[in-house]
């Protein structure tokens, strides 16, 4: 039998306690499929899911830059997630994702960069150039209105966030934010 290191020793409980708390945050997460990577964000195969709230740990991470831009109005509804995809040659698009979907196509989604937020109210189907596939969202017309405000009261911080990922950001991991 082999013992271990008073280093391997602790590094196996850190390993443990972090594991654990991962693993909750994967097992709580809304999307089927839904991991957590290694900066502690939920993802989707290469695609970083996020919910518009201040204890979400990737919203958390960019409101702890000290930005000038921050959270003006938090997700409510939790019948839907965003999400980053990597590799887009062209624009800052943020998806949204319906709980439950694992289609990988035809998603309902926006672009952020050099855009300015979507004037309210907008078309009945909300897909003028600005929005594509929002026929795609399945939530009642309340819901829909709520998802609307809260991108438009949040651009600023939307495009950031799309900014930081699709320009090569985060090189650093971002803190180890405890489990609510």
């Amino acid at each position: 039998m082999t013992s271990l290191t008073w280093k391997e020793q602790v590094d196996a409980k850190k390993q443990a306690k972090t594991g654990g708390k991962l693993a909750e945050k994967a097992a709580a997460s809304s999307a089927v499929g839904v991991r957590i990577n290694t900066n502690g964000w939920r993802s989707e195969g290469n695609a970083s899911l996020f919910k518009l709230e201040v204890n979400d740990t990737m919203v958390a991470y960019y409101l702890a830059k000290k930005v000038q831009v921050g959270l003006k109005r938090s997700q409510t509804c939790t019948g839907f997630d965003f999400e980053f995809h990597p590799g887009h040659p062209t624009g800052y698009p943020i998806y949204v994702r319906m709980v439950g979907n694992e289609d990988s196509k035809s998603m309902t989604k926006f672009d952020t960069k050099n855009k300015s937020a979507p004037q309210l109210p907008v078309k009945k189907d909300m897909s003028d150039g600005d929005f594509v596939n929002f026929d795609k969202v399945t939530l009642s017309s309340t819901e829909k209105t709520n998802l609307q405000i809260l991108i438009r009261d949040n651009w600023e911080f939307l495009q950031y966030m799309a900014k930081q990922i699709y320009e090569g950001e985060p090189k650093a991991k971002p803190p180890v934010l405890p489990v609510l």
